[in-house]
C-alpha cells in the first residue's frame, strides 16, 4: 500500500542464491519439496535480517575490492571525466585532424547501423 501512496523505502536489501539446473528436480512431487524447502530456506534468512539488520555474509563471499567503497573514486573519475571532455573540445575546435577523424568515425557508424551492417556483425559475434 505504501508505493501506491508514494512512500517508497529508503532501502531495499536483496539476497540472490544461484542454484545449479541439476540441482532443481524434474518431477512434480520433487519440485514442491525442493520449493517448498527453498521457502523455509527464505523464512530463516528473513528471520535472521529482521534480528540483526542484515542478511548472513557467507564465508565463501569475497570481500569487497574497495575497503572504503567505491565512493572514494567518486570526485577523481568525475574530474579525469571532465577534463578528458573539455581536452576532446578543445581538440576539436583547433585541430583538422581530429575533426576529420570524429567525422569520418561518425559517419561510418551511422552508415553502418542505417543499412544493418551493424547488427549483422552484433549476431556474429554473439555465436563466438
Amino acid at each position: 500500500m505504501d508505493l501506491i501512496t508514494g512512500r517508497f523505502p529508503e532501502e531495499i536489501h536483496t539476497n540472490i542464491k544461484r542454484h545449479d539446473a541439476s540441482e532443481i528436480p524434474t518431477d512434480d512431487v520433487a519440485l514442491e519439496a525442493w520449493l517448498r524447502e527453498r521457502w523455509y530456506e527464505k523464512e530463516e534468512l528473513l528471520k535472521e535480517f529482521y534480528e540483526k539488520g542484515s542478511f548472513p555474509v557467507p564465508e565463501t563471499q569475497r570481500q569487497p575490492f574497495f575497503r572504503n567503497g567505491a565512493n572514494s573514486f567518486v570526485w577523481p573519475i568525475f574530474l579525469i571525466w571532465n577534463a578528458a571532455l573539455f581536452l576532446i573540445l578543445y581538440l576539436l575546435i583547433i585541430s583538422p585532424a581530429t575533426r576529420s577523424y570524429f567525422l569520418f568515425a561518425n559517419l561510418t557508424l551511422f552508415l553502418l547501423s542505417t543499412t544493418g551492417i551493424l547488427e549483422d556483425l552484433d549476431r556474429r559475434c554473439e555465436k563466438w
